[in-house]
């Protein structure tokens, strides 16, 4: 962020020659990342036992898929909230439904998701740090792959 100061309504004063009031423009990250912390301070994680803990990775941030579900979380969770000011009531139940029940079941599945070998102690602490990623190996020119 370059610390500029844009108005909200494109520039142009409004009628009667004053104003408005400048706003300083929204910072994309501290936007996500505050979404986050709010997002997962008001959900249970999905499939977890009563008294079990959910599968979570302090440095959540260094799973690129964990980022990239969230993110595409957060993004629909803006439209859905657009399309919910602009008069469509079922926008939120959608994106709750079609987005965010999908991805918090995989991000807190502790058997097979993402914090699978994460625990409290840290990032892939149960795997003594090693990622659990996939490597794939690109197959000779002569290959029929389709």
């Amino acid at each position: 962020m370059t610390g500029e100061l844009v108005d909200a309504a494109g520039g142009a004063p409004p009628a009667g020659g004053k104003k408005r009031p400048v706003q300083p423009k929204e910072n994309p990250r501290e936007a996500f990342l505050k979404w986050v912390q709010m997002q997962l301070s008001h959900v249970e994680a999905h499939g977890v036992p009563v008294r079990g803990k959910p599968a979570w990775c302090p440095e959540w941030w260094r799973h690129p898929e964990v980022v990239q579900r969230l993110y595409v979380s957060w993004k629909g969770y803006a439209r859905a909230a657009k399309l919910q000011s602009e008069g469509d009531g079922l926008a939120k139940s959608a994106w709750w439904v079609q987005h965010w029940d999908h991805h918090a079941r995989i991000i807190f599945d502790g058997t097979y998701g993402p914090f699978r070998a994460c625990n409290p102690a840290g990032h892939l602490a149960d795997n003594k740090g090693e990622g659990l990623t996939i490597v794939p190996a690109i197959p000779a020119d002569d290959v029929e792959l389709f």
